[in-house]
């Protein structure tokens, strides 16, 4: 099936679809009801996507995009404040709206609708830019000996996902301390080389 590349409306089409996703979750959401929130006839919404999980990957998608720019970083010689600098761009982006749709659809529980799960595993699936970021930087942290031998890579990680993931859903992430990236690493007994 061939879409039409009007990119301005394909996109218009696609945030719709999000905030019809965090508005009515995914197992109310139709084509029909992202036609409306986009404030465009069903039809070029039938003509881009097939059907409901086909309009999940695209949300998937531009949400992974946005946050793959969002998250671009430089590496120096100092890997503790190359780490410092990547947690501070994730603390950025978790105070973006739709910053949680994504772990949050791997928390939603669907029902029957076993297709987003499949979906939602496929796209998902080490494509993410947080790991992507934060792994290498991790890795070199662990590498110059500013993390123990005994703690993974994979740990530093997802206590660090895992922090603003759940900071954002207790805490208006607008009310978030600007030295929170510092006071992970901290806590996480992580400190520049001396």
């Amino acid at each position: 099936m061939g879409r039409p590349r009007d990119e301005e409306l394909n996109r218009k089409i696609v945030e719709a679809a999000t905030d019809e996703f965090h508005a009515v979750g995914y197992g109310a959401m139709t084509l029909s009801s992202v036609a409306s929130r986009a404030n465009v006839s069903p039809q070029p919404v039938y003509t881009r996507f097939r059907d409901k999980p086909d309009l999940l990957k695209a949300i998937i998608k531009n949400i992974l995009n946005d946050s793959a720019y969002a998250l671009k970083g430089k590496t120096t010689d100092d890997p503790y404040n190359d780490l410092l600098d990547g947690i501070k761009k994730l603390q950025k982006l978790f105070q973006t709206p739709n910053a949680l749709t994504i772990p949050a659809l791997t928390l939603v529980h669907f029902d029957d609708n076993s297709d987003a799960r499949k979906v939602i595993r496929e796209e998902f699936n080490g494509k993410h830019p947080v790991r992507t970021l934060l792994f290498p930087l991790v890795v070199r942290c662990k590498d110059e000996g500013l993390i123990a031998k005994d703690v993974s890579v994979s740990f530093v990680v997802n206590m660090i996902v895992g922090f603003f993931f759940c900071a954002g859903l207790g805490v208006d992430p607008e009310d978030w301390e600007s030295d929170i990236p510092k006071r992970i690493l901290e806590t996480l007994d992580i400190h520049p080389k001396k």
